[in-house]
């Protein structure tokens, strides 16, 4: 019996596999010059984005501290990004639920 009779033929994250481990390889320096150069907002902005990227919608359960520590900066940092994200009108946010409204 060949190996690949044993594979599930509708599984296709097996043949995706390389050319999503590139991509994160690809991502990761990018990531780490976007968190050492650029403000907490910027970093919520793309952190955000690439968020809802991966999402069904544009909003997403999570705590201004879980994007705290995601980003690595202090609570209180997010909760200011967050507000002048709200102000300008890009988002709206609700205890544990912010939703892009705007991706520009």
């Amino acid at each position: 019996m060949k190996i690949c009779s044993l594979l599930n033929p509708l599984d296709s994250t097996i043949a995706n596999r390389p050319h999503h481990t590139q991509a994160l390889i690809t991502q990761i320096p990018k990531i780490a010059v976007c968190n050492r150069h650029h403000s907490v907002e910027q970093q919520l902005c793309r952190w955000l984005l690439s968020s809802i990227d991966r999402s069904p919608s544009n909003e997403l359960t999570v705590t201004q501290e879980l994007i705290a520590h995601m980003l690595g900066v202090r609570r209180e940092g997010i909760t200011e990004a967050t507000g002048k994200l709200l102000h300008a009108g890009l988002i709206s946010y609700r205890r544990g639920h912010i939703t892009v409204l705007d991706r520009s």
